[in-house]
């Protein structure tokens, strides 16, 4: 119904990956030459991930699109099979001709090399794409594998492309899935858009749709980008109800004021929208909140190279179409620090392994069954040790942070990153139950939070925190922030702590952290004018221990307008958007305040620390 009014002959900002619209960012062209590279190779496989609406799906359309007429493709959009139902939906994309009631992984093997055979012999090549790869069960995986094998005395007679998210990266990290991993040409990872594509992005979809002249002012680009972190389908679901809302108002241009408005419609608040896959996919079906997160396990394996070591090749190609040179990817992501979060995984059955120093630096097992009091003495006996053991001075860090994360020299998985962060709340990471990172915090009395932002935003919360970190070949690495100051911080790799600039972390950080606090034991997940009860008579005289007040007499159990105003200058003072309500961003802040010994706070400074 907008379309007419602003002058457009369709839906600019349509979901649906139409490769028309396609924008070629910087990134995007990189990870079009990594696909043609690596199917062009003839065998093996190649591994494309990225966030949940980053134009993955898009991308290898656009691939397919442009695909010689000789090449075969079938395309897996619903890897949640087992491995004789995956078989056969392949036998079904190439139109193979196979027995429909067998149950035999041999039968559809062989008819399947049979075909293959067949259109080598006629000179043409085939290629499976899986799409959403990280939901794909290991016993199939490794069926999928052993597809690679079928050959002639030459050539590989099937290339095998997968698609999936961040958790594809650490799923691939399991030790009994190395040969597959071996087997990888050419990978990529696609990262969300700079501020800059972010606008030209917009820019570009609209001029598709038929928009001559600009319709968002600059002010409100800046804002799309702000809301959508660069996320191309977040991006899309924020301008399309801009225009909506502009229509509704009869208003010629868009402003920020209406994206702001637009961005509160689609989600229930103005934030900036989180990157986990499970939640932004619930948001984008109904555009509400999106809470659903970490709801699998990461291997905690040590990440190794990169399989395709010459990435220059892949860089060279994207230089012909781009006209850029082989600095690209490191420029893009330096551009998009803070605009990308990774899953973190792991799997409990990996996660019994821990090295000699890593446990040696462990307090006493504590165990969901402990009393509270025994897991606050725990977490002050590990306090101390942190600050008394010699063992733990940091080292000063010279060479880019990226090169020394490629170098091995440190321990960076995400299972001894995690247990460092639980050490610091004197807890086992490893013995704790649960299958994700938040299932083993609440095990231990605590909570986790996943945000993504600047440097600035983890100095807020004050917390240690788990920081995603990518080197060169924009492999993920994580380790433990346990101090930051506004030039320097100290990370923890598995016991051994580095101090480095803040220049150096955020060279090669993207701006994705986990924290973990205790939460207060109050009902309400958040505390807003006009409620009552005892949760508000908390809330003050944690307000009270804020501004160094004592808490006198009895408290009201009303939220009222002057508690209201009370919340409003607390949330000022410690730059927290000042809206009234005490939500998690203002209980996290407010109980770093008023906290007390054991909890951990990144201000707290490590006594023998040597720092230059």
């Amino acid at each position: 119904m907008y379309q007419s009014y602003f002058g457009l002959t369709e839906n600019p900002f349509s979901l649906t990956p139409d490769p028309r619209f396609l924008y070629l960012s910087a990134r995007h062209r990189e990870g079009i030459a990594h696909l043609v590279y690596g199917m062009g190779r003839g065998g093996g496989f190649v591994q494309l991930t990225g966030e949940v609406g980053t134009g993955k799906t898009t991308l290898y359309r656009s691939v397919l699109a442009r695909a010689h007429k000789d090449v075969d493709v079938a395309l897996i959009l619903n890897p949640c099979q087992s491995a004789v139902e995956l078989l056969a939906s392949i036998c079904d994309e190439l139109h193979v001709d196979y027995d429909k009631d067998t149950n035999s992984i041999k039968t559809l093997v062989d008819a399947l090399n049979r075909h293959l055979l067949k259109v080598h012999a006629q000179g043409r090549r085939t290629v499976l794409i899986i799409d959403e790869a990280q939901n794909l069960e290991i016993n199939v995986l490794e069926q999928i594998r052993l597809l690679t094998n079928l050959e002639t005395a030459k050539q590989k007679l099937l290339q095998i492309v997968l698609i999936g998210q961040p958790e594809l990266q650490e799923l691939l990290e399991r030790p009994d899935l190395r040969q597959l991993k071996q087997r990888i040409t050419a990978r990529y990872h696609l990262t969300p858009l700079s501020e800059a594509e972010t606008k030209a992005y917009v820019q570009h979809r609209l001029q598709r749709a038929g928009r001559t002249t600009p319709l968002f002012t600059p002010a409100a680009l800046k804002t799309v980008h702000r809301l959508s972190g660069g996320v191309p389908r977040l991006t899309n679901i924020i301008c399309e109800r801009s225009l909506l809302a502009a229509y509704a108002v009869q208003s010629p241009q868009i402003g920020p004021g209406i994206v702001r408005k637009a961005a509160i419609e689609s989600t229930g608040k103005e934030r900036r929208w989180p990157l986990q896959a499970a939640a932004v996919v619930a948001g984008l079906a109904v555009f509400g909140v999106i809470l659903a997160l970490l709801t699998h396990l990461e291997t905690g394996n040590k990440q190794t190279t990169a399989s395709l070591t010459p990435a220059a090749v892949a860089s060279a190609v994207a230089s012909k179409d781009t006209g850029t040179d082989t600095s690209t990817v490191a420029n893009a992501q330096s551009q998009i620090k803070r605009n990308t979060i990774a899953m973190v995984e792991t799997t409990p059955e990996n996660n019994t392994k821990t090295d000699a120093a890593t446990s040696q630096l462990k307090p006493n097992t504590i165990t969901s069954s402990n009393t509270a009091a025994t897991r606050n003495d725990a977490a002050q006996l590990a306090l101390n040790n942190i600050n008394t053991r010699s063992t733990t001075s940091a080292a000063t860090l010279q060479s880019s942070m990226r090169d020394v994360l490629r170098s091995g020299k440190y321990k960076t998985n995400t299972t001894t990153a995690f247990s460092s962060l639980f050490r610091l709340w004197g807890l086992d990471y490893n013995t704790l139950p649960g299958n994700s990172v938040c299932a083993r915090a609440q095990a231990g009395g605590l909570s986790c939070m996943l945000r993504r932002g600047s440097l600035s935003s983890v100095r807020l919360y004050e917390r240690p925190s788990v920081l995603d970190l990518f080197d060169n070949y924009g492999n993920l690495h994580r380790a433990t922030v346990v101090q930051l100051s506004d030039e320097r911080a100290t990370l923890d790799f598995g016991g051994e702590r580095v101090s480095v600039s803040t220049a150096q972390l955020e060279s090669a950080w993207l701006g994705s952290y986990i924290l973990l606090w205790r939460p207060p034991k109050i009902t309400a997940t958040s505390l807003h004018e006009g409620i009552r009860g005892p949760d508000v008579v908390w809330l003050r005289k944690q307000l009270d221990r804020a501004e160094n007040k004592s808490s006198s007499g009895a408290q009201s159990p009303v939220f009222d307008t002057q508690l209201t105003q009370r919340v409003v200058t607390f949330q000022r003072s410690h730059g927290i958007a000042a809206d009234g309500i005490v939500g998690q961003k203002t209980l996290l802040k407010l109980n770093s305040v008023t906290a007390k010994p054991p909890v951990p706070l990144l201000s707290q400074a490590t006594r023998d620390e040597r720092r230059p």
